[in-house]
């Protein structure tokens, strides 16, 4: 890593650290966090990825 992107790197923490001195996370992400959520239960699965999928003997009951 060049001194440049390290600094930048370096800098890039500290506004970080700065930006969640109040609180583990800020209004926006939450707000982003949860339009994700929503988006992702709202993906239908088949029977064949839910972790309860019927395999071999069982798939043919």
């Amino acid at each position: 890593m060049t001194t440049e992107p390290k600094m930048n790197y370096e800098q890039f923490l500290a506004l970080e650290r700065e930006k969640y001195q109040g609180g583990p996370v800020t209004k926006e992400e939450r707000t982003a966090y949860e339009r994700e959520l929503r988006l992702l239960r709202a993906f239908p699965l088949s029977d064949h990825v839910a972790p309860n999928a019927a395999t071999g003997e069982e798939a043919k009951l």
